[in-house]
């Protein structure tokens, strides 16, 4: 049948279905599995005719003769797509090259494509090739559907093809046909991978950058007008003082004017060319008689001063043309004490005028910009004037100043303490031409401020001690003991 070498008629005897009126079909007479049939009877008359020696090679051990049909559509399951026939020859156990029947096994493709795929996998083609057939099948939602014999698949997505082979020939005979199972997406399968999240991700970020930028834009807008504030109230301040340290600092530096014309004339009276001589004169008086009073007894002292006072008097007496200075300064005591009371107003209003400059120096400091004047300060006579501009303020609280300089000095490795003295005229005159390099208005500054907290930090009938020393260069081994 069909040109086959072979008149044969194979009954089909036995079914694993019942009922199914396929019983004694001549398997022969249908063309697709005659050319199966007669490859496998080919296979089995080969393997007779190797059975010598000499082409013993050309069949190795456990060769295969079981064949498989061109792939057609059975006529029990032909609404399922085309299927398969896999027939297994039966030979004698005795004699291996007598075929005496076969198995027929058939396979439908979609049996193959069964639960081949996820239940949510849509738009994939699948194309199953082989002896120059092709039947197409589309997978929706993990179902695969025949759609026809053919290709059908869409050429655009040949470089994304993914094949693999069903049949070889280790397990079926030369001559039976290889099957090849293809899968190929299609617009479908994209489109359901398709998803606005990158989209919607990249205009969140935009929106996140241009959100944070005008964040960033704000928070420097305020900063900058917070600075701006600050620096407008920082410039208000400054004309604010600026303003104030002249018009105060005017009016002060006219009464230092008054009060410094008021000391001339007093010096101009009592008979001293300036007022530097009348000081010199009430130094030298006033260490005179400390001298005394240390030297003599409380008795010989008032004596001393009552003969002293007999003394001037008659001095006056005999004297009153001439008008010496001793004279008249003996005989204009309350005078001598106005002096020393315009001096003291005099000292605290420049002091007054030394702390309005300090407000001038606000912005160089602020700036960076101040500068020492260093020049050669007399460091015993700012000490001693300083703390004389505190006496009033002292005495309001009854509070005791004491004023102490010293000196520390070493002489062949002996180290000895001169004083405790309450001038500094007192020390030697070696101690006082020394002399410091710095800014005088800043040193007197520092002076000041130190003396004003320890008066306003003690407490009322208290005392408030300054020491002065002259210390020279002492070696790690010398002690200094403080013993005044």
């Amino acid at each position: 049948a069909f040109g086959s070498p072979y008149n044969i008629v194979t009954p089909f005897l036995q079914e694993n279905t019942v009922g199914s009126g396929f019983l004694m079909y001549d398997l022969h007479s249908d063309p697709v599995r005659s050319i199966a049939i007669d490859h496998m009877i080919d296979c089995v008359l080969a393997s007779i005719e190797s059975s010598s020696e000499q082409e013993e090679q050309d069949f190795p051990l456990g060769y295969s003769c079981s064949v498989m049909t061109d792939l057609t559509f059975l006529h029990y399951a032909a609404a399922r797509g085309p299927g398969t026939m896999i027939l297994q020859p039966i030979c004698p156990a005795d004699d291996p090259h007598i075929l005496t029947g076969f198995v027929a096994n058939q396979f439908i493709l979609d049996e193959l494509l069964e639960n081949l795929f996820a239940d949510k996998v849509s738009g994939i083609h699948c194309v199953i090739k082989g002896n120059g057939q092709a039947y197409s099948y589309n997978v929706t939602d993990g179902m695969a559907t025949f759609s026809g014999e053919g290709d059908f698949h869409q050429e655009d997505y040949n470089s994304l093809e993914r094949c693999v082979v069903l049949t070889d020939n280790e397990r079926y005979y030369v001559e039976s046909p290889r099957y090849t199972f293809c899968m190929y997406p299609t617009d479908i399968f994209f489109e359901s991978y398709q998803t606005n999240n990158p989209r919607v991700f990249a205009i969140g970020t935009i929106c996140t950058i241009v959100l944070t930028s005008l964040l960033f834009l704000m928070y420097e807008f305020f900063v900058r007008r917070d600075a701006m504030k600050k620096e407008e109230l920082l410039q208000a301040k400054r004309r604010f003082m600026r303003f104030v340290s002249h018009e105060v600092r005017t009016p002060l530096s006219a009464v230092c004017m008054g009060l410094d014309v008021l000391q001339n004339e007093i010096s101009t009276s009592f008979g001293f060319q300036t007022t530097d001589e009348l000081e010199c004169w009430i130094q030298g008086h006033k260490a005179k008689a400390e001298t005394i009073a240390e030297e003599e007894a409380e008795t010989e002292t008032t004596n001393e001063l009552k003969a002293l006072d007999a003394e001037e008097t008659e001095t006056v007496s005999t004297k009153t043309e001439t008008k010496e200075p001793e004279t008249i300064l003996m005989s204009n005591k309350e005078a001598l004490e106005w002096y020393e009371i315009a001096k003291d107003i005099q000292s605290n209003t420049q002091t007054s005028v030394n702390v309005l400059n300090d407000f001038l120096n606000y912005d160089k400091i602020e700036s960076d910009t101040l500068e020492l004047e260093l020049t050669v300060v007399p460091i015993w006579s700012i000490i001693e004037e300083i703390f004389k501009e505190f006496k009033l303020n002292a005495e309001k609280k009854n509070i005791y100043l004491d004023l102490i300089f010293a000196t520390v000095s070493k002489h062949k490795g002996q180290i000895s303490v001169e004083g405790p003295f309450t001038r500094h005229t007192a020390l030697s005159k070696e101690v006082r031409e020394h002399k410091l390099v710095g800014d005088s208005v800043r040193i007197s500054q520092v002076l000041r401020n130190l003396i004003s907290n320890a008066i306003e930090f003690t407490p009322i009938h208290g005392c408030v001690s300054l020491h002065a020393k002259w210390i020279p260069q002492l070696t790690a081994e010398d002690e200094i003991t403080d013993d005044f």
